[in-house]
């Protein structure tokens, strides 16, 4: 048993010894980190939307959205710009409710939005409140690394890159797909070309899970909350449970431009053009939210 745990201790610290020998070899040389560590990349437009965010933030905010990639590249600010309301999207891919929660209490630290808005994608309401995917793209393209959820290796990856921008804070990103463009508050226009063609399946009725649940109530009590459904070819009913009966849900689907695929790329992701109609439409219905909460 004693050489056992020799054997043990010897070994962790050669795998920390190791560790902390390839950290350093990829914090002053990018190649390293690049196929060792994690790839720093513009897709979805993290680093440059946390950056305007973090970097001159609002104290006072109307609309804060939040959620997954059908609201990033889906839902345009500027529309509520245009109508004198200030908006910003810190929406990103994978995004679930338990990240928006997270990535909420990092929000309020800088800005005190009057509104939050939560995007719920029918197909991840069903799950774990968190997504791996979500975190580790705050943690290696975020301007900090504050959402690293419960996984391990996330976990290291943050250590590692608040270690790394205190090191060397100028590094190269790879590049979004020439598709994408990042317009300011949030937002990436995506010019795809359309789907041709959906085959929808038979409707489901998604479950939302306890996680989710509970990770929507913890937002509720943090900010006064709106839900919206976002527009999909095939969409599918999501039940809200009790506990959140009483919060103002818009559905997108109700949207004039919700059934024409000329709107998206994918059964489920607006094109450049589609976001534009669509938000015009969701701003309309949030500021009337906010003028005529009766209505």
């Amino acid at each position: 048993m004693k050489l056992f745990l020799t054997r043990v201790v010897k070994f962790a610290a050669a795998f920390a010894f190791v560790t902390v020998l390839l950290w350093f070899a990829a914090i002053f040389f990018q190649p390293i980190e690049t196929h060792f560590i994690a790839v720093r990349t513009d897709e979805g437009a993290v680093r440059m939307k946390t950056e305007e965010f973090f970097g001159d933030p609002r104290t006072e905010l109307d609309f804060l959205f939040l959620g997954s990639s059908t609201c990033y590249c889906g839902v345009d600010p500027h529309a509520l710009e245009i109508r004198g309301m200030t908006a910003f999207s810190l929406c990103s891919s994978a995004q679930r409710p338990g990240d928006s929660d997270h990535i909420l209490d990092l929000a309020l630290t800088h800005s005190t939005p009057r509104y939050v808005v939560v995007d719920l994608y029918s197909l991840l309401m069903s799950d774990g409140a968190s997504s791996v995917e979500c975190e580790r793209d705050w943690i290696v393209n975020g301007s900090s690394s504050d959402i690293y959820g419960g996984d391990l290796y996330n976990y290291l990856l943050t250590m590692y890159f608040e270690l790394s921008r205190q090191l060397s804070p100028s590094r190269t990103y790879t590049p979004a797909p020439e598709s994408d463009s990042y317009e300011g508050l949030g937002f990436v226009a995506r010019e795809k070309p359309v789907i041709i063609q959906v085959e929808c399946a038979e409707k489901q009725t998604v479950v939302m899970s306890v996680e989710v649940e509970l990770a929507l109530l913890s937002m509720i009590n943090k900010a006064q909350t709106i839900f919206i459904i976002p527009p999909v070819l095939c969409p599918d009913s999501l039940v809200i449970p009790p506990s959140l009966h009483g919060i103002e849900i818009i559905n997108g689907n109700l949207w004039p431009g919700a059934s024409s695929p000329s709107n998206y790329y994918d059964d489920h992701h607006l094109i450049s053009s589609g976001a534009a109609s669509y938000s015009g439409w969701l701003s309309e219905r949030l500021i009337l939210l906010d003028t005529e909460p009766s209505l």
